[in-house]
Parts: structure tokens; sequence; C-alpha cells
């Protein structure tokens, strides 16, 4: 509301009093067309006088895990927005991996969902919540995701090889069957750093990209050992991750198993 009176009055200043001559119109008009070229251009502005974030200058929060029937809007591994409204039919539900709060959401039946930065808002559907194990605020973008998204990631280089009493574990995963997102990329080397002799790449044809963009271990029946100290590279970016001691091999919850870079 305070929108349409901002934009209602500078337009009626914009215009001019009935004394002016057809030069003072044209003049008004170009500095009203002028004025709401601007405000077109300038969704950050509007953003902050409704006290929203656009979902651009923001960083996804969740990733649907799963859907049932065909929510509009959504699609089966998209990132949520903070903010972001997802309408529910009587026949449709999905799973919704929250990726700092390691919330997991299983929403049910006609109504509204509401993402928020741990847990969403519902309106109408049955909802069951777990807490399950993940990394937190140590996830992070790949390349690709970071473009899509508009997120700003700043990245080192690949970690030189590791000296045993010098590992660094920066990512933990619980489930022993990762599931990767990439780029363009479509190899994965995995060192295993904690006993020597163990590597293997994996090259990955389109067909067995999981919504396009990510690599599933679980698919193909792949698990690294629990307990075990990985290094992960995917082209020129790498991560030393720790395996939990308790991690189950599959399909286990999404956001214990997600590794970006």
């Amino acid at each position: 509301m305070e929108t349409r009176m901002t934009r209602r009055t500078a337009f009626r200043h914009a215009l001019p009093s009935p004394k002016r001559s057809r030069s003072g119109f044209a003049q008004a008009g170009k500095r009203a067309v002028l004025f709401f070229s601007v405000i077109s251009v300038s969704p950050w502005s509007i953003g902050s006088i409704g006290g929203a974030t656009p979902a651009v200058a923001a960083e996804p929060v969740a990733l649907v895990e799963m859907l049932t029937g065909a929510p509009q809007g959504v699609g089966f591994m998209d990132y949520l927005f903070a903010g972001q409204v997802i309408a529910l039919r009587p026949s449709e539900g999905l799973v919704i991996d929250y990726l700092q709060s390691c919330e997991r959401e299983t929403i049910k039946g006609a109504g509204t969902v509401t993402v928020g930065v741990e847990r969403s808002v519902i309106e109408g559907s049955n909802v069951t919540r777990e807490r399950v194990r993940c990394d937190g605020e140590r996830l992070k973008f790949s390349p690709a995701e970071a473009e899509k998204s508009g997120v700003v990631v700043f990245r080192g280089a690949p970690k030189p090889n590791l000296q045993p009493g010098d590992l660094v574990i920066e990512r933990r995963l619980y489930g022993a069957s990762p599931i990767i997102a990439l780029g363009s990329e479509r190899a994965i080397h995995v060192e295993r750093l904690d006993r020597a002799g163990e590597a293997f790449d994996v090259a990955i044809p389109p067909a067995r990209l999981t919504a396009g963009r990510f690599y599933d271990f679980a698919a193909d029946g792949r698990a690294l050992a629990a307990g075990g100290v990985y290094r992960v590279t995917v082209g020129e970016h790498s991560a030393v991750v720790e395996v939990d001691s308790n991690a189950r091999p599959g399909k286990t919850p999404l956001a214990g198993r997600l590794l970006r870079f």
C-alpha cells in the first residue's frame, strides 16, 4: 500500500496543471515515464520498502527431496528460497530438506507452504517434521548452482596432498552414499586419505544424473566407508570429507549426504 501511494503521488506531481502548455505535458510525460522506468528496473528498492529480500539476492535454504503429484512452480531437487510459497492440491505433497537447520518436512494434502529460513509455515496441509543429522552451515554451492541462484561464492584452490597428521576435515557426511552437486563436470575422483591405496574415479554419463545436475552414489549402489576420510574432487574443486562412523549406505535423508563445493 505504501509503494502504491508513493507511485500515485509521484505521478500526480509529474503531471502538469491544466494551465500548462502542451510542451509542459510532454515534459511532464517524460518525467513520469522516467519515474516508472526507474521503478521497473529497481526491484531492490521495492523489496526494501516492503521489508522483503528478492529471491535472487538470497541463498537457497532448502531442497525438494521428493514430490507427490505435480505441484505447480516446483520440481524434484529444486532449491527453495525463504518467502517462496507453494500451493498444494489434495492429492499432492512434497518432502523438503532444510540445509542449515537440518529440518526434514513431509507435507501432504491441500494447502499452502511458505518456505522459511529453518522451517516452513504450513496452512491447511498435514506436516510431519524430523531433525536429521547434516552439515548445516558448512554446506556450500557448486559454481553452477551459485550462478543460477545469484549467489556470490569465494573459493580457494584444491587442497594439496595432506599428511596424516595434517588432515583438516572440511565437511562431514551422515550418509555413506553421497549425492554430489555438479556443474558442467562429468567425472568425480575419490581418494581415501586415512588408508593408503584406495582411490577410484566415477565417469558420469548424462543418463546417470539425478535432476540433470546431481550424481547420487545410492542410485548406483555405491557407498563410502563409515568413519573414512576422503578427498572428493570434481574438476578444479575438492573437499576433504569425513563419513560419520554411524553413516549408512543408500538413500538416507538428503541433507545428511548432500555434498556441494
